[in-house]
C-alpha cells in the first residue's frame, strides 16, 4: 500500500476511533445510538485491514467491548421496564450485529462469544 493511501487510512481510522469514544460515552451516561454506532463500526471495518494489529486491537479492546457491555445493560434495563418488544428486538439485533463485526477481528474472541451468549440468554425468545 503506498504510503499516502495509508496515511489516509490512519486518519479515518483514528477519527472512527474518535466516534466510538464519544458513542461509548453517551451510553454510559445512559444515551448513545445503537443504529449509529453498528453503521460507524461497518464503516471503519473497511478500513481494518488497512491499519496496524494495534489499531484493531485498541478498537475492540477500549471501545466495542465496552459499547457493548454498555448496550447489553441498556437492553436488560428495557426489558425490566417492559419496554415495547418491537424496540428491545431491534437493539438486540443491532448489538447482535456489532458482536458479529466485533468477532470479525479475530481479537478478544472468548470475550466477545461470552457477551453473544448472555445477550442470547437473556433475550426472550419472542423478541428474536
Amino acid at each position: 500500500m503506498e504510503e499516502r493511501t495509508r496515511a489516509l487510512a490512519y486518519l479515518e481510522f483514528d477519527k472512527n476511533l474518535a466516534v466510538m469514544a464519544e458513542s461509548k460515552e453517551k451510553l454510559k451516561r445512559g444515551g448513545g445510538n445503537i443504529e449509529g454506532i453498528k453503521n460507524n463500526f461497518s464503516a471503519v471495518s473497511n478500513l481494518k485491514y488497512s491499519v496496524e494489529l494495534k489499531k484493531r486491537e485498541e478498537l475492540i479492546v477500549n471501545y466495542m467491548i465496552p459499547i457493548i457491555e454498555h448496550a447489553i445493560k441498556r437492553i436488560e434495563d428495557l426489558i425490566e421496564i417492559g419496554a415495547d418488544d418491537d424496540v428491545i428486538s431491534n437493539e438486540f439485533k443491532l448489538l447482535e450485529d456489532i458482536i458479529e463485526i466485533a468477532l470479525e477481528y479475530n481479537i478478544e474472541t472468548d470475550k466477545l462469544k461470552f457477551h453473544r451468549e448472555k445477550l442470547w440468554n437473556f433475550m426472550p425468545r419472542r423478541t428474536r
